[in-house]
């Protein structure tokens, strides 16, 4: 039965890989962390052949960290793009531009979600959805998609699917994203977005790691130099630009 479902799948995906689909779909995307709640607007791109998850806008943002504002007054000055994740059809790999606490990466990522597809069903839109649910770098998730629209994509790193995923969250109410506007064999002209990002040169998701960490301990080094003794004290064992999103990495700071 598991190679008689891994065929199936293998046939839905071919068969509707000869036929064009392209299109839009506008995400709300939020996400807690400890300094506080971020709200933001992302626009999935995507046709036969790739799709980019791309920022357009924050929503709300709300502060919790009471060092929050002495951090951002003491963090040097960098320049960054607008976050962005790129994904080839049917591929595990997915090429994204995380920030550390002193730089932005071009990094290149393998994800391979081990998905469970359950029977309950919804509807989101005008599109019948499936539930399915995995576990992802020390998260579990739910996610519901239709394969009215069959192709492989979804919010961030989420994927691997037998259609598009309209909405995904995570137990814990950390993380959630949904569709709030689908865009269906409307063109889109996907190639003038690539040339908005860079995907020249990426390094490895252990390569980024180890350089976030690196860039969390000069970091404290600078707060240090500026402020003296009672830099000690600021908490600062979060690092990453979606910190604690992915748990399961090792803290750079105790």
């Amino acid at each position: 039965m598991k190679y008689l479902n891994i065929i199936t799948l293998f046939l839905i995906l071919s068969t509707h890989a000869q036929n064009p689909i392209n299109g839009s779909v506008e995400y709300v995307d939020s996400f807690k962390s400890s300094t506080g709640n971020t709200i933001s607007t992302y626009s999935l791109y995507f046709n036969n052949t790739n799709s980019v998850y791309l920022f357009m806008g924050n929503n709300t943002e709300t502060k919790n960290n009471s060092n929050s504002g002495l951090l951002n007054f003491i963090t040097p000055d960098k320049e960054a793009n607008d976050p962005f994740y790129y994904k080839i059809i049917n591929s595990q790999k997915i090429i994204y531009n995380p920030e550390t606490t002193l730089k932005q990466y071009t990094v290149k990522d393998s994800i391979n979600l081990n998905w469970t597809i359950h029977k309950e069903k919804k509807i989101i839109g005008n599109y019948e959805c499936s539930k399915a649910t995995t576990e992802f770098r020390g998260r579990k998730y739910t996610a519901w998609f239709t394969t009215k629209i069959p192709v492989d994509y979804g919010p961030r790193k989420f994927s691997g699917l037998p259609g598009l995923i309209l909405e995904i969250y995570d137990d814990k109410g950390v993380y959630k994203a949904y569709a709030s506007e689908i865009k269906i064999n409307k063109y889109i002209d996907t190639e003038k977005v690539l040339n908005d990002i860079n995907l020249q040169n990426p390094i490895t998701h252990k390569d980024f790691l180890d350089r976030r960490c690196d860039d969390a301990l000069e970091f404290k080094k600078i707060i240090e130099s500026k402020m003296g003794r009672g830099s000690s004290r600021l908490k600062l064992t979060k690092v990453g630009s979606d910190e604690n999103l992915e748990i399961d990495t090792e803290e750079c700071l105790k």
